[in-house]
């Protein structure tokens, strides 16, 4: 059965390639609230590009906010 989803994309920044593919390949299809919620409770650095009718919308983790404002200081 195919994924029903209006994601554009997951990014996931992680120690190694292996393990960024595989959490962003399961946060797909878990769909960005699940997905979010697991992101949150293991603290990994997730970002969701969806798809709105207003146009592309960014919603990141705290994680990959936390690596954002790293890069900013």
């Amino acid at each position: 059965m195919p994924v029903r989803q209006v994601a554009a994309a997951v990014t996931v920044v992680a120690d190694d390639a292996m393990h960024a593919d595989a959490w962003a390949t399961a946060l797909t299809v878990l769909g960005r609230e699940h997905g979010m919620a697991l992101a949150e409770r293991e603290g990994l650095a997730a970002r969701y590009l969806q798809r709105t009718a207003e146009g592309p919308r960014e919603f990141l983790s705290s994680a990959f906010q936390r690596l954002l404002d790293e890069q900013d200081a």
